[in-house]
């Protein structure tokens, strides 16, 4: 009986201090009604394609607000590491934001990432986490063309510039003896050792000619060139 009573002194002691200030605080707890308590809201899904190493990525959203979206964030990071890297989003047209992932990041296996969006009132929406992010698988990049070609070139021309080199060489030389010029030369030879007997047999008196001397001809055979 007596705790009772001191439990009713009590609280009627401090209901006789609160309640006339009642008032004052419900006047410091009032929400102002021009505050903007809602979040972004992002629409966005993961590329469902794979990509290759060295590809260029691009995530696009659409991130609407009751009021305006200040900014938008990508975060991102090769799966494996720990530390994300960010880059600001382009705002485009409609509500659409948008940016790439630099080739140099885009490697096997994949890579992880979120995106985070803002309003003028500081508030905040997320697509994914940094605990639990969205991924775009990635696959090894193709083989160059040029060192396939190269090895082509290679193994294929030497080849033929080879066999080039020996239906070259298996080609023989004419012999000497079917050269033009062995034959001018013999024939010049011919005919002026004609030409010197001709004159001595005309000095000597032997068969009749006339007073000019004596002509004749010479008739040269050998193998065709």
């Amino acid at each position: 009986m007596k705790n009772r009573a001191i439990v009713l002194i009590v609280v009627a002691f401090y209901s006789f201090l609160f309640i006339p200030t009642a008032p004052l605080w419900a006047q410091a707890l009032k929400v102002p009604a021009n505050t903007d308590l809602t979040a972004p809201i992002i629409q966005h899904e993961p590329p469902t394609r794979s990509f290759r190493s060295g590809d260029s990525v691009t995530i696009q959203a659409t991130i609407t607000d009751n009021a305006e979206v200040k900014e938008a964030t990508l975060f991102y990071r090769t799966i494996g590491t720990e530390a994300y890297s960010s880059i600001n989003m382009e705002r485009l047209q409609q509500g659409t934001f948008s940016t790439s992932i630099p080739t140099q990041d885009i490697a096997e296996p994949g890579v992880e990432y979120y995106i985070q969006a803002s309003d003028k009132a500081g508030n905040i929406a997320l697509r994914g986490f940094s605990f639990s992010p969205l991924t775009v698988t990635v696959t090894p990049a193709l083989p160059e063309k040029k060192g396939t070609e190269e090895a082509f070139t290679e193994k294929v021309f030497p080849a033929e510039e080879k066999q080039t080199a020996l239906k070259t060489e298996a080609t023989p030389d004419k012999p000497w003896y079917k050269k033009w010029w062995v034959w001018a030369i013999a024939g010049a030879v011919v005919v002026g050792a004609a030409a010197a007997g001709g004159g001595g047999g005309g000095g000597g008196g032997g068969s009749p000619t006339s007073a000019g001397g004596q002509t004749g001809s010479a008739a040269i055979s050998g193998p065709t060139p």
